[in-house]
């Protein structure tokens, strides 16, 4: 097939070694399609004569959209996956359409669906498709809200850098967590910054993104898990069937240990005290944290056991294709399948 990947793939900046999109074009690849990706935002600022992403959206974004209509006319796709809802609209998807008329739309929601809005909306009314890393009541109101096909897709992992890495350059760390504690866009777990300030009240924290921690991005990211004894993962939300942050297939994909927040129908993912370790309640996060700093072996094993979960079920190359049979046949096989 011929496979466009409408994304952000972020090439000004090293966390477009972390994205989605790219596992995704990689696992595209590997089951042997031919993949445009097409990186939206990166267009959009090289055409603009200022390049800040708001001003380049008000100056180029119809010359970017011309532009990336005439490269679909010309690849004639027989799928497009459009990725990262923010930088377009339903008209760009429209150019797309009539360049392709024969193409399979599909989008890859990869946030959380409670922070959907209008402009993600409006793009997903001009699909055929539309995954998600989040089902259940969620997924089934965009569906039947925007009369669009829709299904479950999890957050995919790189064996080639989701992996262990030696603990060097003071990447070691007792407890590890990474990210904003509150976010503007969506839906914030009312707990979840009181949690990380209790856990960095009774153990030795390590934060990144929130609470005086740098951004940590790249290599240097993944790294980072790997030199973790635990790593913490608290979303933002908690409320949302199987939907977990990406940040926890690249810590189970690194061999870390994680100590996660519950979430509905989480364990058709990750098996609890097998693949990793879910908590309830703050104090059930406190005492799990506290038994297996103490208990190294039985954490080793659970988080070697987790990684060879992550690279088999959740491999790129393994995603890619249940991406690509939901365009084909309206199905794919797995414990976690969601399809509305």
């Amino acid at each position: 097939m011929r496979i466009v990947v409408l994304s952000d793939f972020k090439h000004d900046t090293l966390r477009h070694t972390q994205i989605i999109s790219r596992k995704l074009v990689k696992g595209l690849l590997r089951n042997g399609h031919d993949v445009l990706p097409l990186s939206y935002r990166n267009v959009m600022r090289e055409l603009s004569p200022i390049a800040s992403k708001r001003w380049a959206r008000r100056i180029a974004k119809s010359r970017t959209d011309a532009w990336c209509t005439a490269l679909v006319a010309d690849y004639q796709p027989d799928l497009v996956v459009v990725m990262n809802f923010r930088n377009f609209d339903r008209h760009t998807i429209r150019a797309f359409r009539q360049a392709a008329p024969k193409a399979t739309f599909m989008g890859w929601y990869e946030d959380s669906l409670d922070g959907f809005t209008d402009l993600a909306r409006g793009i997903t009314q001009e699909l055929d498709w539309f995954v998600a890393t989040g089902g259940g009541d969620h997924l089934r109101h965009v569906a039947q809200s925007c009369s669009v096909r829709a299904a479950l897709v999890p957050n995919p992992c790189d064996p080639d850098l989701e992996r262990p890495y030696d603990a060097e350059r003071g990447y070691a760390c007792e407890v590890l967590f990474v990210g904003k504690i509150e976010h503007k866009s969506r839906g914030t777990d009312a707990g979840r910054a009181g949690l990380i300030r209790a856990v960095a009240g009774r153990f030795s924290l390590t934060t990144y993104g929130s609470l005086g921690g740098p951004v940590v991005l790249g290599l240097d990211y993944f790294r980072r898990l790997a030199g973790a004894k635990i790593v913490l993962s608290v979303n933002a939300s908690n409320n949302i069937r199987m939907y977990h942050s990406d940040r926890l297939i690249n810590s189970v994909g690194c061999g870390a240990f994680v100590v996660g927040r519950a979430v509905p129908d989480g364990q058709l993912l990750f098996a609890d005290g097998k693949h990793l370790a879910y908590f309830e309640t703050p104090n059930q996060c406190l005492e799990l944290i506290d038994y297996y700093l103490d208990h190294d072996d039985e954490r080793r094993q659970i988080a070697k056991q987790g990684m060879e979960h992550a690279h088999k079920a959740f491999n790129c190359q393994r995603i890619a294709r249940d991406i690509v049979d939901l365009a084909t046949t309206g199905h794919y096989d797995a414990p976690w399948r969601e399809i509305f």
